[in-house]
């Protein structure tokens, strides 16, 4: 168990350094690129969610009564996640499309 919860500390503390940490670029020529909000949040519920997926493994291998509740603690997160990010990538990419593509088709034909 000792393990899981490092495996997890470590996989938290790469993706806090892959969103956060550019090696290489130096302050002074460096623009600070801004993070969207939405990664900032997501990072933050994922390690959230995995420290309680850590908590409800101790707990199930106590009670096995229990895998229910773990389960949809586990379930329920990750599909509203999924569907929130499939929702919001749609809307991105319908506003890429309506921007490269005309209004009328029959513009680009030509004569």
């Amino acid at each position: 168990m000792i393990y899981s919860a490092i495996a997890i500390g470590v996989a938290v503390l790469a993706v806090v350094l892959a969103l956060f940490w550019r090696p290489g670029e130096r302050k002074e020529r460096r623009k600070r690129k801004k993070i969207e909000f939405s990664k900032i949040v997501l990072a933050l519920v994922m390690a959230t969610y995995f420290f309680g997926v850590v908590i409800g493994v101790v707990v199930v291998l106590r009670s096995s009564a229990e895998l229910g509740a773990l389960l949809a603690f586990i379930g329920a997160p990750v599909a509203t996640a999924l569907g929130f990010y499939y929702w919001k990538a749609k809307n991105e990419n319908v506003s890429k499309i309506k921007l490269y593509t005309p209004d009328d088709p029959a513009e680009e034909e030509g004569p």
